[in-house]
Protein backbone atom coordinates (compact mmCIF):
# COMPACT_ATOMS: atom_id res chain seq x y z
CA UNK A 1 0.00 0.00 0.00
CA UNK A 2 1.60 2.92 -1.05
CA UNK A 3 2.02 6.29 0.74
CA UNK A 4 1.09 9.82 -0.67
CA UNK A 5 1.92 11.89 2.30
CA UNK A 6 4.94 14.10 0.92
CA UNK A 7 6.73 15.01 4.33
CA UNK A 8 8.11 18.82 4.51
CA UNK A 9 11.97 20.06 4.57
CA UNK A 10 11.67 21.46 7.35
CA UNK A 11 10.04 21.57 10.69
CA UNK A 12 10.19 19.27 14.12
CA UNK A 13 7.78 15.80 12.78
CA UNK A 14 10.90 14.49 10.63
CA UNK A 15 12.99 15.22 13.70
CA UNK A 16 10.35 12.78 15.91
CA UNK A 17 9.99 10.03 13.63
CA UNK A 18 14.22 10.09 13.90
CA UNK A 19 13.77 10.01 17.39
CA UNK A 20 10.75 7.23 17.46
CA UNK A 21 12.86 4.79 14.95
CA UNK A 22 15.87 5.73 16.91
CA UNK A 23 13.95 4.54 20.29
CA UNK A 24 12.85 0.99 17.85
CA UNK A 25 16.71 0.58 17.01
CA UNK A 26 17.55 0.87 21.08
CA UNK A 27 15.09 -1.68 21.73
CA UNK A 28 15.96 -3.97 19.03
CA UNK A 29 19.85 -3.37 19.88
CA UNK A 30 19.21 -4.29 23.43
CA UNK A 31 17.40 -7.48 23.26
CA UNK A 32 20.18 -8.86 20.24
CA UNK A 33 22.86 -8.12 22.87
CA UNK A 34 21.52 -9.00 26.13
CA UNK A 35 23.12 -12.03 24.79
CA UNK A 36 27.18 -10.61 25.42
CA UNK A 37 26.61 -10.52 29.49
CA UNK A 38 23.83 -13.04 29.86
CA UNK A 39 25.85 -15.64 28.00
CA UNK A 40 28.74 -15.41 31.18
CA UNK A 41 25.58 -16.78 33.30
CA UNK A 42 23.87 -19.15 30.52
CA UNK A 43 27.33 -20.92 29.87
CA UNK A 44 27.65 -21.83 33.65
CA UNK A 45 23.56 -22.81 34.17
CA UNK A 46 23.36 -25.11 30.94
CA UNK A 47 26.93 -26.42 30.98
CA UNK A 48 27.89 -24.99 27.74
CA UNK A 49 31.11 -25.34 25.39
CA UNK A 50 32.82 -22.15 23.99
CA UNK A 51 31.86 -23.64 20.74
CA UNK A 52 27.74 -24.00 21.73
CA UNK A 53 28.41 -20.59 23.41
CA UNK A 54 29.58 -19.37 20.17
CA UNK A 55 26.34 -20.66 18.21
CA UNK A 56 24.48 -18.88 20.12
CA UNK A 57 25.55 -15.46 20.53
CA UNK A 58 26.02 -15.82 16.90
CA UNK A 59 24.73 -17.80 14.10
CA UNK A 60 21.41 -18.67 16.33
CA UNK A 61 20.64 -15.13 16.08
CA UNK A 62 21.56 -14.29 12.48
CA UNK A 63 20.12 -17.15 10.51
CA UNK A 64 17.06 -16.00 10.34
CA UNK A 65 18.01 -12.16 10.74
CA UNK A 66 20.17 -12.16 7.80
CA UNK A 67 17.83 -14.99 5.23
CA UNK A 68 14.52 -13.35 6.30
CA UNK A 69 16.28 -9.59 5.61
CA UNK A 70 15.41 -10.16 1.64
CA UNK A 71 12.23 -11.68 1.99
CA UNK A 72 11.19 -9.35 4.54
CA UNK A 73 12.65 -5.90 2.63
CA UNK A 74 10.45 -6.96 -0.65
CA UNK A 75 7.50 -7.11 1.28
CA UNK A 76 8.35 -3.90 2.61
CA UNK A 77 8.66 -1.88 -0.19
CA UNK A 78 4.83 -2.45 -1.30
CA UNK A 79 3.40 -2.08 2.55
CA UNK A 80 2.97 0.56 4.84
CA UNK A 81 6.51 0.85 6.15
CA UNK A 82 5.78 1.68 9.59
CA UNK A 83 3.12 -1.14 10.47
CA UNK A 84 6.18 -3.37 8.89
CA UNK A 85 8.05 -2.17 11.66
CA UNK A 86 5.60 -2.56 14.59
CA UNK A 87 4.59 -5.91 13.30
CA UNK A 88 8.10 -7.17 13.58
CA UNK A 89 9.02 -5.21 16.76
CA UNK A 90 6.58 -7.20 18.76
CA UNK A 91 7.60 -10.51 17.46
CA UNK A 92 11.39 -10.11 18.69
CA UNK A 93 9.53 -8.72 21.40
CA UNK A 94 7.99 -11.83 22.55
CA UNK A 95 10.66 -14.22 21.23
CA UNK A 96 12.79 -12.60 23.90
CA UNK A 97 10.26 -13.26 26.64
CA UNK A 98 10.45 -16.42 25.30
CA UNK A 99 14.20 -16.96 25.61
CA UNK A 100 13.63 -17.18 29.36
CA UNK A 101 11.75 -19.55 29.54
CA UNK A 102 14.48 -21.63 27.49
CA UNK A 103 15.81 -24.85 29.67
CA UNK A 104 18.39 -26.41 26.87
CA UNK A 105 20.67 -24.87 24.26
CA UNK A 106 18.34 -26.56 22.09
CA UNK A 107 14.84 -24.10 22.82
CA UNK A 108 17.48 -21.03 23.70
CA UNK A 109 19.18 -21.39 20.16
CA UNK A 110 15.30 -21.95 18.74
CA UNK A 111 13.94 -18.87 20.72
CA UNK A 112 17.14 -16.34 19.59
CA UNK A 113 16.66 -17.55 16.14
CA UNK A 114 13.16 -15.99 16.79
CA UNK A 115 14.66 -12.82 17.78
CA UNK A 116 16.37 -12.77 14.88
CA UNK A 117 13.47 -13.32 12.49
CA UNK A 118 11.19 -10.64 14.01
CA UNK A 119 14.55 -8.05 13.78
CA UNK A 120 15.10 -8.72 9.81
CA UNK A 121 12.26 -6.80 8.98
CA UNK A 122 13.23 -3.79 10.85
CA UNK A 123 16.58 -1.87 10.07
CA UNK A 124 16.29 -1.74 5.77
CA UNK A 125 13.16 -0.49 6.29
CA UNK A 126 13.24 2.12 9.22
CA UNK A 127 16.17 3.10 7.62
CA UNK A 128 14.53 3.58 4.05
CA UNK A 129 11.71 5.13 5.85
CA UNK A 130 13.91 8.17 7.54
CA UNK A 131 15.87 8.85 3.96
CA UNK A 132 11.90 9.50 2.42
CA UNK A 133 12.24 12.45 5.23
CA UNK A 134 15.55 13.94 4.23
CA UNK A 135 17.13 15.53 0.90
CA UNK A 136 20.31 13.52 0.00
CA UNK A 137 23.04 15.66 1.84
CA UNK A 138 21.00 15.39 5.22
CA UNK A 139 20.57 12.00 5.02
CA UNK A 140 24.02 11.12 6.35
CA UNK A 141 23.67 13.21 9.89
CA UNK A 142 19.61 12.27 10.09
CA UNK A 143 20.58 8.14 9.99
CA UNK A 144 23.45 8.87 12.19
CA UNK A 145 21.36 10.31 14.52
CA UNK A 146 19.23 7.17 13.91
CA UNK A 147 22.01 4.92 14.54
CA UNK A 148 22.45 6.57 18.10
CA UNK A 149 19.47 4.25 19.16
CA UNK A 150 22.50 1.10 17.80
CA UNK A 151 24.77 3.30 20.88
CA UNK A 152 21.86 3.81 23.15
CA UNK A 153 20.80 0.34 23.03
CA UNK A 154 24.19 -0.96 23.54
CA UNK A 155 24.96 1.20 26.34
CA UNK A 156 21.36 0.23 27.99
CA UNK A 157 21.60 -3.28 26.91
CA UNK A 158 24.04 -5.11 28.88
CA UNK A 159 23.96 -2.61 31.98
CA UNK A 160 20.22 -3.47 32.54
CA UNK A 161 20.56 -7.28 31.63
CA UNK A 162 23.78 -7.15 34.08
CA UNK A 163 21.78 -5.53 36.97
CA UNK A 164 18.89 -7.36 36.45
CA UNK A 165 21.06 -10.78 36.27
CA UNK A 166 22.67 -10.40 38.66
CA UNK A 167 19.35 -9.43 41.59
CA UNK A 168 17.14 -12.08 39.81
CA UNK A 169 18.25 -14.08 37.43
CA UNK A 170 18.89 -14.12 33.26
CA UNK A 171 15.65 -15.34 32.65
CA UNK A 172 13.85 -12.75 34.49
CA UNK A 173 16.05 -10.11 32.53
CA UNK A 174 14.74 -11.66 29.07
CA UNK A 175 11.32 -11.37 30.06
CA UNK A 176 11.82 -8.09 31.56
CA UNK A 177 13.54 -6.61 28.49
CA UNK A 178 11.02 -8.29 25.76
CA UNK A 179 7.90 -6.88 27.60
CA UNK A 180 9.21 -3.54 26.82
CA UNK A 181 8.98 -3.69 22.75
CA UNK A 182 5.65 -5.33 23.54
CA UNK A 183 4.52 -1.89 25.03
CA UNK A 184 5.83 0.27 22.40
CA UNK A 185 4.93 -1.61 19.25
CA UNK A 186 1.28 0.09 19.03
CA UNK A 187 2.80 3.29 19.62
CA UNK A 188 4.99 3.19 16.85
CA UNK A 189 1.98 2.51 14.51
CA UNK A 190 -0.27 4.80 15.84
CA UNK A 191 2.08 8.14 15.58
CA UNK A 192 4.38 7.84 12.75
CA UNK A 193 3.72 8.42 9.18
CA UNK A 194 4.82 6.47 5.92
CA UNK A 195 6.12 9.13 3.89
CA UNK A 196 6.59 8.76 -0.01
CA UNK A 197 9.10 6.65 -1.56
CA UNK A 198 11.37 9.23 -3.12
CA UNK A 199 9.74 12.49 -2.59
CA UNK A 200 12.39 14.45 -1.40
CA UNK A 201 15.27 13.06 -3.84
CA UNK A 202 16.87 15.65 -6.36
CA UNK A 203 15.73 13.27 -9.41
CA UNK A 204 12.40 12.46 -8.25
CA UNK A 205 10.71 13.34 -11.12
CA UNK A 206 11.71 10.58 -12.87
CA UNK A 207 12.62 7.82 -10.35
CA UNK A 208 9.38 7.59 -8.63
CA UNK A 209 7.65 4.81 -9.97
CA UNK A 210 4.34 3.11 -8.98
CA UNK A 211 5.94 -0.73 -9.04
CA UNK A 212 8.56 -1.65 -7.01
CA UNK A 213 11.03 -3.62 -9.42
CA UNK A 214 11.55 -7.49 -9.60
CA UNK A 215 14.42 -8.91 -7.42
CA UNK A 216 16.27 -9.97 -10.91
CA UNK A 217 16.50 -6.22 -11.99
CA UNK A 218 17.39 -5.15 -8.70
CA UNK A 219 19.86 -7.43 -8.45
CA UNK A 220 20.86 -6.06 -12.18
CA UNK A 221 21.11 -2.58 -10.71
CA UNK A 222 23.24 -3.41 -7.75
CA UNK A 223 25.69 -4.88 -10.18
CA UNK A 224 26.54 -2.22 -12.41
CA UNK A 225 27.02 0.16 -9.23
CA UNK A 226 30.40 -1.16 -8.20
CA UNK A 227 30.45 1.11 -5.35
CA UNK A 228 27.55 -0.47 -3.76
CA UNK A 229 29.03 -3.85 -4.64
CA UNK A 230 32.63 -3.30 -2.72
CA UNK A 231 30.53 -1.80 -0.08
CA UNK A 232 28.61 -4.67 0.64
CA UNK A 233 31.74 -6.73 0.52
CA UNK A 234 33.39 -4.46 3.08
CA UNK A 235 30.64 -4.45 5.11
CA UNK A 236 30.48 -8.04 5.56
CA UNK A 237 34.06 -8.22 6.23
CA UNK A 238 33.82 -5.91 8.94
CA UNK A 239 31.07 -7.59 10.67
CA UNK A 240 32.80 -10.69 10.49
CA UNK A 241 35.92 -9.06 12.43
CA UNK A 242 33.35 -7.37 14.71
CA UNK A 243 31.89 -10.24 15.61
CA UNK A 244 34.48 -12.39 16.46
CA UNK A 245 36.34 -9.90 18.46
CA UNK A 246 33.73 -7.73 20.44
CA UNK A 247 31.28 -10.78 20.78
CA UNK A 248 33.63 -12.44 22.74
CA UNK A 249 34.98 -9.75 25.14
CA UNK A 250 32.53 -9.98 27.78
CA UNK A 251 33.76 -13.85 28.41
CA UNK A 252 37.53 -12.45 28.09
CA UNK A 253 37.35 -9.65 30.53
CA UNK A 254 35.28 -12.04 33.17
CA UNK A 255 37.90 -14.46 32.56
CA UNK A 256 41.18 -11.98 32.90
CA UNK A 257 39.92 -10.01 35.81
CA UNK A 258 37.53 -12.06 36.95
CA UNK A 259 34.45 -9.12 37.41
CA UNK A 260 30.64 -9.88 38.61
CA UNK A 261 28.44 -10.07 36.04
CA UNK A 262 26.64 -6.48 37.30
CA UNK A 263 30.17 -5.04 36.67
CA UNK A 264 30.59 -6.70 33.39
CA UNK A 265 27.39 -5.44 32.07
CA UNK A 266 28.09 -2.07 32.66
CA UNK A 267 31.62 -1.56 31.43
CA UNK A 268 30.26 -3.53 28.39
CA UNK A 269 27.52 -0.80 27.99
CA UNK A 270 30.13 1.90 28.33
CA UNK A 271 32.12 0.56 25.60
CA UNK A 272 29.33 -0.11 23.48
CA UNK A 273 27.45 2.85 23.91
CA UNK A 274 30.08 5.26 24.75
CA UNK A 275 32.39 4.50 22.00
CA UNK A 276 29.78 3.83 19.28
CA UNK A 277 27.51 7.53 20.03
CA UNK A 278 30.54 8.80 19.48
CA UNK A 279 31.64 6.83 16.42
CA UNK A 280 28.29 7.36 14.68
CA UNK A 281 28.22 11.27 15.13
CA UNK A 282 31.58 11.66 14.19
CA UNK A 283 31.08 9.58 10.88
CA UNK A 284 27.53 10.81 10.36
CA UNK A 285 28.86 14.53 10.77
CA UNK A 286 32.70 14.44 8.75
CA UNK A 287 30.68 12.54 5.67
CA UNK A 288 27.67 14.38 5.30
CA UNK A 289 30.21 17.74 5.63
CA UNK A 290 33.04 16.40 3.43
CA UNK A 291 30.75 14.06 1.25
CA UNK A 292 29.31 16.87 -0.11
CA UNK A 293 32.27 18.41 -1.45
CA UNK A 294 33.47 14.55 -2.62
CA UNK A 295 31.41 11.70 -2.28
CA UNK A 296 34.48 9.61 -1.78
CA UNK A 297 34.72 10.46 1.95
CA UNK A 298 31.54 8.58 2.19
CA UNK A 299 34.05 5.10 2.14
CA UNK A 300 37.39 6.59 3.07
CA UNK A 301 36.42 7.49 6.59
CA UNK A 302 35.43 3.41 7.49
CA UNK A 303 38.58 3.18 5.19
CA UNK A 304 40.46 4.79 8.10
CA UNK A 305 39.00 3.66 10.74
CA UNK A 306 39.62 -0.25 9.65
CA UNK A 307 42.99 0.64 9.78
CA UNK A 308 43.31 1.60 12.84
CA UNK A 309 40.90 -1.18 14.24
CA UNK A 310 43.58 -3.88 13.66
CA UNK A 311 46.19 -2.37 16.81
CA UNK A 312 43.44 -1.30 19.11
CA UNK A 313 41.93 -4.94 19.06
CA UNK A 314 45.18 -6.55 19.70
CA UNK A 315 46.09 -3.88 22.32
CA UNK A 316 43.06 -4.29 24.03
CA UNK A 317 43.14 -8.24 24.19
CA UNK A 318 46.57 -8.14 25.42
CA UNK A 319 47.02 -5.52 27.94
CA UNK A 320 47.49 -6.51 31.45
CA UNK A 321 44.93 -4.20 33.14
CA UNK A 322 41.48 -3.65 32.92
CA UNK A 323 41.27 0.05 32.70
CA UNK A 324 43.81 -0.12 29.51
CA UNK A 325 42.05 -3.06 27.89
CA UNK A 326 38.27 -0.77 28.44
CA UNK A 327 40.69 2.87 26.79
CA UNK A 328 41.46 0.42 23.95
CA UNK A 329 38.03 -1.05 23.70
CA UNK A 330 36.66 2.51 23.47
CA UNK A 331 38.75 3.24 20.48
CA UNK A 332 37.58 0.12 18.96
CA UNK A 333 34.12 0.03 19.10
CA UNK A 334 34.44 3.81 17.97
CA UNK A 335 36.13 2.74 15.01
CA UNK A 336 33.89 -0.25 14.47
CA UNK A 337 30.83 1.63 14.97
CA UNK A 338 32.30 4.47 12.16
CA UNK A 339 31.00 2.24 9.18
CA UNK A 340 27.30 2.59 9.89
CA UNK A 341 26.04 6.29 8.68
CA UNK A 342 27.89 6.23 5.48
CA UNK A 343 27.16 2.73 4.48
CA UNK A 344 23.54 3.46 5.36
CA UNK A 345 23.57 6.61 3.61
CA UNK A 346 25.12 5.51 0.30
CA UNK A 347 22.85 2.72 0.41
CA UNK A 348 19.54 4.87 0.55
CA UNK A 349 21.30 7.83 -1.96
CA UNK A 350 23.11 5.71 -4.56
CA UNK A 351 20.08 3.53 -5.64
CA UNK A 352 16.64 4.45 -6.73
CA UNK A 353 13.83 4.57 -3.81
CA UNK A 354 11.93 1.79 -4.81
CA UNK A 355 15.27 -0.52 -4.44
CA UNK A 356 16.09 0.93 -1.36
CA UNK A 357 14.78 -1.10 1.12
CA UNK A 358 16.20 -4.17 -0.45
CA UNK A 359 19.28 -2.92 -1.18
CA UNK A 360 19.66 -2.22 2.52
CA UNK A 361 18.35 -5.92 3.34
CA UNK A 362 21.40 -7.47 1.02
CA UNK A 363 23.67 -5.61 3.12
CA UNK A 364 22.36 -6.23 6.20
CA UNK A 365 22.23 -9.98 5.19
CA UNK A 366 26.11 -9.86 4.32
CA UNK A 367 26.92 -8.11 7.64
CA UNK A 368 24.55 -10.70 9.56
CA UNK A 369 25.52 -14.02 8.19
CA UNK A 370 29.36 -12.99 8.45
CA UNK A 371 28.68 -11.29 11.75
CA UNK A 372 27.44 -14.61 12.88
CA UNK A 373 30.31 -16.51 11.86
CA UNK A 374 33.02 -14.17 13.61
CA UNK A 375 31.91 -15.40 17.74
CA UNK A 376 31.32 -19.05 16.28
CA UNK A 377 34.77 -19.20 14.23
CA UNK A 378 36.51 -17.59 17.72
CA UNK A 379 34.95 -20.53 19.64
CA UNK A 380 36.50 -22.86 17.58
CA UNK A 381 39.48 -21.17 17.95
CA UNK A 382 39.47 -21.04 21.58
CA UNK A 383 38.43 -24.53 21.90
CA UNK A 384 40.96 -25.95 19.75
CA UNK A 385 44.15 -23.83 21.20
CA UNK A 386 42.62 -24.80 24.66
CA UNK A 387 42.70 -28.65 23.36
CA UNK A 388 46.26 -27.77 22.81
CA UNK A 389 47.03 -26.82 26.19
CA UNK A 390 46.02 -22.94 26.30
CA UNK A 391 44.20 -21.60 29.62
CA UNK A 392 40.55 -19.99 28.50
CA UNK A 393 41.83 -16.48 29.10
CA UNK A 394 45.01 -17.37 25.96
CA UNK A 395 42.93 -19.30 23.82
CA UNK A 396 40.47 -16.21 23.68
CA UNK A 397 42.80 -13.62 23.18
CA UNK A 398 45.04 -15.46 20.03
CA UNK A 399 41.90 -16.76 18.24
CA UNK A 400 40.04 -12.84 18.91
CA UNK A 401 43.58 -11.23 17.61
CA UNK A 402 43.82 -13.74 14.58
CA UNK A 403 40.13 -12.70 13.16
CA UNK A 404 40.69 -8.93 13.72
CA UNK A 405 44.06 -9.12 11.12
CA UNK A 406 41.03 -10.03 8.53
CA UNK A 407 40.10 -6.15 9.14
CA UNK A 408 42.55 -5.21 6.14
CA UNK A 409 40.44 -6.86 3.48
CA UNK A 410 37.60 -4.47 4.66
CA UNK A 411 39.97 -1.58 4.08
CA UNK A 412 40.85 -2.41 0.90
CA UNK A 413 37.25 -3.43 -0.18
CA UNK A 414 36.31 0.40 1.32
CA UNK A 415 38.95 2.00 -1.04
CA UNK A 416 37.60 0.06 -4.15
CA UNK A 417 34.43 1.35 -3.05
CA UNK A 418 35.55 5.02 -2.74
CA UNK A 419 37.40 5.07 -6.02
CA UNK A 420 33.51 3.77 -7.74
CA UNK A 421 31.45 6.78 -6.09
CA UNK A 422 31.96 9.83 -8.53
CA UNK A 423 30.91 7.82 -11.36
CA UNK A 424 28.53 6.03 -9.65
CA UNK A 425 26.84 9.27 -8.17
CA UNK A 426 26.56 11.22 -11.60
CA UNK A 427 24.98 7.84 -13.68
CA UNK A 428 22.07 8.29 -15.03
CA UNK A 429 19.07 6.59 -12.34
CA UNK A 430 16.06 7.32 -14.77
CA UNK A 431 15.49 3.81 -16.38
CA UNK A 432 16.45 1.71 -13.18
CA UNK A 433 12.66 1.31 -12.42
CA UNK A 434 9.43 0.48 -13.99
CA UNK A 435 6.46 2.83 -15.23
CA UNK A 436 5.92 6.41 -13.57
CA UNK A 437 3.50 7.01 -11.10
CA UNK A 438 1.34 9.06 -13.93
CA UNK A 439 0.57 5.95 -15.40
CA UNK A 440 -1.12 4.24 -12.37
CA UNK A 441 -2.43 6.96 -10.82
Amino acid sequence: MASNYVPAKSGAYRWFVVFVMGLVFAIMTIDRQVMQVLQVAIQHDLHLTDTELGLLTGLAYALFYGTMALPLARIAERVNRVGMVAVCMAAWSAMTVLSGMASSFVTLFLARMGVGFGEAGCYPTSASLIADYFEKHRRPFALALYAIGLSVGGMAGPAFAGTLAYYYGWREAFVFLGAGGILLAPLVFLFVRDPKRGALDEDSAVTLRAKPPGIFRCLQVYWRTPSYFYLVLAGGVHALVQGGAQGWLAPYLSRRFHISIAELGLLIGLLLGGGGLLGNLTSGYLVGRLGRADPRWYALVPAIASAIIIPAVIFEFSVPSLSLAMVFGVITVFCMLVFAPPTVALTQSLLVPQMRTTAASITLMMTSLMGALGPLIVGLGSDRLMHLGFDNVESLRYSAIGMVLLEAVAMIMFLRCAANLSADFARDRSGDAGLPDAVSE
